[in-house]
């Protein structure tokens, strides 16, 4: 139960940027992206680059923060009793990371009336969930449980790929761009914690 409660504080931290996000999603994106599924593709791409790297840019920072001094914050936050949420916090904002992307790519099934592959993007997320979860657990206890959370939402990330290739809205350099500059950050934290 102990740990139960280190983790729930921890997934809390890392996904506060994501749930405003969610919710952010939910009133602007929606609608922004509908509105621009009327028109043609080449002005919903443009659109969907300017819109999605807008809110990268204000999403990332916070998590990469989390994902270097993830330890660090519980440190000054939290007494001594919550020390091993620390590495919890880096985890999981590594599979924060994942979702902050799919968040701002995965209203476009809705916006364009694509219900049918949006219920498929879910259903194999949840199965990929209930997967990752269960074999990281088998190996790996509690570290590989939050492994396979954040396996199991860039796995995700990659089903929406092929699920939203038709539209021609897929933006692979923002992507790799947010993929690179992600494991870097996770090289740095890496590095810093063999410091700690």
């Amino acid at each position: 139960m102990e740990m139960v409660g280190f983790y729930v504080l921890a997934k809390n931290l890392a996904l506060v940027v994501t749930t405003a996000l969610r919710k952010l999603s939910a009133m602007i994106l929606l609608p922004v992206y509908s509105r621009l599924a009327e028109r043609n593709v080449q002005e919903l791409r443009r659109k969907t680059f300017k819109v999605r790297a807008i809110l990268l840019v204000l999403s990332l920072p916070p998590l990469w923060f989390l994902i270097i001094g993830g330890q660090f914050v519980i440190d000054i936050l939290y007494d001594e009793r919550y020390q091993q949420t620390g590495w919890m916090v880096q985890l999981l904002s590594v599979s924060a990371i994942a979702i902050v992307v799919r968040v701002t790519l995965g209203p476009i099934l809705l916006a364009v009336g694509d219900s049918f592959r949006h219920m498929i993007d879910t259903a194999i997320r949840v199965g990929l969930y209930a997967i990752c979860m269960a074999v990281g657990m088998w190996f790996g206890a509690i570290p590989g449980f939050l492994i396979g959370i954040a396996v199991a939402e860039w796995l995700s990330y990659v089903v929406l790929l092929v699920l939203i290739h038709p539209y021609g809205v897929f933006l692979p350099l923002l992507d790799l761009a947010v993929f690179i500059s992600t494991l870097i950050v996770v090289g740095i934290a890496l590095i810093s914690n063999s410091y700690y």
